[in-house]
């Protein structure tokens, strides 16, 4: 179609005709006279439709792609991601103590590998945890037997041994006549042997019922507890001929529990005695340092 004329300038330009809009492309012929030139119209309707079509091509591809992209990851989920997730599911269920828990066997085969290791793992910690159980109401029976074994004989073990006190109270009370010094301090040193078999006794009953050892800690009057110890062992080593000797050290009252103290000096002292050679000695001799004190059995 006819086009208006041009100027003698090569270049770009757009036009309005009736035909509509159009783009007027010109370029010159170098060398080829006087009026030679290429001239190209491009109608910008055309290149609009074009370029819509182009959009809608592009956009309906998007649509497509997007589809698909979201069917494969619903598919991917289905297939890989959902069976993970109910295998971590059990794992957090057996975690929680739901020893029964079991993971479906579903997925990929590396899925259910793993779901049959786990089921495998779960199996034995069930079987275990049964067994653990059965093994701890055994101990626990055990142990209430203990403490009703212990409780009948503690008192099975007091009774007579209030009547061995009351007796040794009564004739320290010469109430059938009177004692001299050695009886006395004979019988002294039972009711004090009686008095500690009584407190270990006791000891014993406590240790049943909480389950733990307390130490009762208290003022203490060292000498004394020193020779009711020596006492305990003083028949033995009158047998050997074994000198018997406590010294205190000047040392009067500590803080310590009477009890455990002197039990352990009784079995010091009944081990000194039993493999010291007749005609030996032995001593318990005591002293205090900057923040404690200390005793100690020689034989």
């Amino acid at each position: 179609q006819s086009l208006p004329a041009v100027s003698g300038v090569s270049g770009r330009r757009e036009l309005n005709l009736e035909q509509g809009q159009y783009l007027d492309f010109v370029r010159w012929l170098p060398g080829g006279g006087e009026g030679s030139f290429v001239r190209l119209g491009i109608s910008l309707a055309v290149l609009h439709r074009q370029t819509r079509q182009t959009l809608l091509i592009m956009g309906g591809l998007s649509l497509v792609f997007i589809a698909l992209g979201a069917t494969l990851a619903f598919l991917l989920h289905s297939a890989m991601l959902r069976p993970l997730e109910r295998v971590v599911a059990s794992i957090r269920s057996l975690e929680a103590g739901q020893w029964e828990t079991r993971a479906p066997l579903e997925g990929s085969r590396e899925l259910r590998e793993l779901a049959a290791a786990f089921n495998g793992m779960a199996a034995v910690i069930e079987r275990r945890t049964r067994e653990l159980r059965q093994v701890n109401a055994e101990l626990a029976a055990a142990n209430r037997a203990k403490a009703e074994f212990l409780a009948m004989i503690g008192h099975e073990l007091k009774t007579p041994l209030h009547s061995v006190r009351g007796y040794c109270q009564l004739l320290l009370e010469e109430l059938d006549g009177p004692l001299t010094r050695e009886q006395r301090e004979d019988i002294e040193a039972v009711l004090a042997a009686g008095n500690h078999l009584l407190a270990l006794i006791d000891n014993i009953l406590k240790f049943t019922a909480s389950g733990s050892e307390v130490l009762h800690l208290r003022s203490v009057h060292l000498p004394s507890l020193l020779q009711q110890a020596a006492n305990h062992v003083l028949p033995f080593s009158h047998r050997k001929d074994i000198q018997l000797s406590v010294d205190a050290g000047g040392v009067e009252h500590v803080h310590a529990d009477e009890t455990k103290l002197k039990q352990v000096l009784i079995n010091l002292l009944h081990n000194a005695v039993k493999y010291t050679p007749r005609g030996g000695r032995v001593e318990v001799v005591a002293g205090r340092g900057e923040r404690d004190f200390w005793v100690q059995v020689n034989d």
